[in-house]
């Protein structure tokens, strides 16, 4: 399972906000052809959530809000839960947890759902070379010595199982393209300001997990540069972007608005080896094929030739352009393109929620 860098240092942070009293928020994303969760986006707690020593309540109408817009302009599923443990020294769900998890599959019929624990143990107690560490800028956090660390595990609940299976993940640098659009719209609190000073995912590597084509290939380092950028530069162009995923074929597509109506630039597996299309708002589609389509510059001039709107600024993407890559190159990813959703239907993100009458404290 899959999850961002950036992530993992918000999650930290609201933990480290909250050292005596549990936090939480909901994970966004999709389920990969295997079954494994790949989050895109993760909320923490809302203005009006509540937070007690054994027991979290997400601010209902801030998920529905903010899970509603994932849904319906980024195309992601609500996947999971997370919350802290803080210092009771619990680092799996509580029996309060798994009863609330087991009857959430029972009423949505969703035959998964992930549960992230977070605990704060001191840093003394963390062995040598577990998990992953974020770095400090000062070498290596093994060595450091006193303080708190955050550790964060992952548990997947699956209906007719009555034990959770314990999650590995994948580690993926940077921040999600998705997750830094959908703030920038307003579909998210602002993330923390303050990193998580450390944390620790006990199980885990940054290794590239190599898999079978075909490859997510947005998941991929230069597959989320090239989106930053190309949506850098839509939002200049045009109004009503946004990047969604299709739960179903795993498609990714950029979305904007026109005079002339509501387009998408559609990628496939294999971008940018196979083509981009552009859909127009009677749903026909034909090619975009730019000379070089791993600019984002010259994918959007071509674009914006068979739109006839559209203001592309000059210039290359700051840095260096990365070469089109080859499909050997873009196997850094844990599995292949999404496939359906967790269940049938798009599901109320405030369905999820434990109710607050019936919540089994930890």
């Amino acid at each position: 399972m899959t999850i961002y860098e950036a992530d993992l240092d918000h999650v930290a942070a609201w933990v480290l906000d909250h050292p005596n009293i549990e936090t939480g928020g909901n994970l966004f994303g999709f389920w990969t052809h295997t079954g494994s969760p790949a989050i895109q986006v993760v909320l923490g707690p809302g203005q009006r959530a509540r937070h007690q020593s054994a027991a979290f309540f997400q601010d209902v109408d801030y998920l529905r809000d903010s899970g509603g817009r994932l849904q319906h302009d980024h195309g992601l599923q609500h996947i999971g839960d997370w919350h802290s443990h803080h210092r009771i020294g619990l680092e799996r769900p509580s029996g309060g947890d798994a009863a609330t998890v087991h009857r959430t599959l029972g009423t949505t019929g969703f035959p998964r759902f992930l549960t992230c624990i977070a605990t704060l143990r001191d840093a003394d107690d963390v062995p040598p070379g577990e998990g992953v560490r974020r770095p400090d800028g000062h070498g290596d956090r093994s060595t450091r010595r006193g303080g708190e660390v955050v550790v964060l595990h992952a548990y997947l609940f699956e209906a007719g199982r009555a034990e959770p299976r314990r999650g590995r993940w994948s580690v993926l640098p940077g921040r999600s393209p998705i997750s830094t659009t959908a703030e920038q719209a307003g579909a998210t609190r602002p993330t923390p300001r303050r990193a998580g000073s450390w944390w620790v995912v006990p199980g885990t590597t940054r290794a590239p997990v190599r898999h079978a084509e075909p490859t997510a290939w947005y998941s991929t380092g230069w597959g989320r540069d090239f989106l930053l950028r190309l949506d850098e530069l839509g939002r200049r162009a045009y109004s009503s972007t946004a990047i969604t995923v299709n739960a179903d074929s795993g498609e990714l597509a950029y979305r904007f608005t026109t005079d002339g109506g509501r387009y998408a630039v559609a990628f496939p597996d294999g971008f940018p080896d196979r083509r981009a299309e552009l859909v127009s708002p009677d749903g026909g589609r034909e090619p975009v094929d730019p000379d070089r389509p791993d600019r984002p510059e010259d994918l959007l001039r071509e674009v914006r030739d068979l739109t006839g709107g559209g203001v592309i600024e000059d210039g290359s993407p700051a840095g260096t352009p990365h070469p089109n890559p080859t499909s050997e190159e873009r196997t850094d990813v844990m599995d292949p393109a999404p496939a359906a959703a967790a269940g049938t239907g798009e599901a109320d993100p405030g369905a999820l929620l434990p109710d607050p009458d019936v919540v089994q404290p930890d």
